[in-house]
């Protein structure tokens, strides 16, 4: 179908192709959305063996100092072997958006964060695979790779 204004010619694509296009899209997504909620399910599961881990607590209150001080640590306060020691904050983004979470919902929060991370590190990698080859494949792909 052509659409002419003047001397300028627009094409315009086929409603058929429309339909088929956007119905391609929707299974792409669906395919992301699968991959990302299997990889999430797991660790909800696990969820518990998460917030027990020392280094979560320690995370947590680092971050917890970071929005009380609104400053970075220099020197570490919190190891027995190197107390008082220069230290660099070098995991400062996630200490803090594990605080923000703690803070807005207690270990839900952080449990929902841990959660949006996964699912989207293993969603954004099958979108782009999805792009290039069948989303199925790619599905499959993004299951060994969370494996």
């Amino acid at each position: 179908m052509t659409l002419q204004s003047g001397t300028d010619t627009q094409y315009w694509a086929e409603p058929s192709t429309i339909g088929t296009e956007q119905a391609a899209g929707r299974i792409r997504v669906f395919y992301c959305l699968l991959a990302a909620l299997c990889a999430i399910g797991p660790i909800l599961q696990l969820a518990q063996g998460l917030f027990a881990d020392p280094d979560t607590q320690w995370h947590l209150k680092v971050g917890l100092d970071m929005l009380a001080n609104r400053a970075f640590p220099v020197v570490d306060t919190y190891s027995y072997t190197f107390a008082g020691e220069p230290w660099i904050a070098k995991e400062w983004l996630g200490q803090i958006m594990m605080a923000a979470a703690y803070h807005v919902a207690g270990w839900n929060g952080i449990g929902i964060l841990m959660a949006v991370a996964i699912g989207l590190t293993t969603f954004c990698p099958t979108w782009f695979i999805s792009a290039s080859i069948r989303p199925m494949i790619a599905f499959a792909i993004a299951l060994i790779m969370v494996v």
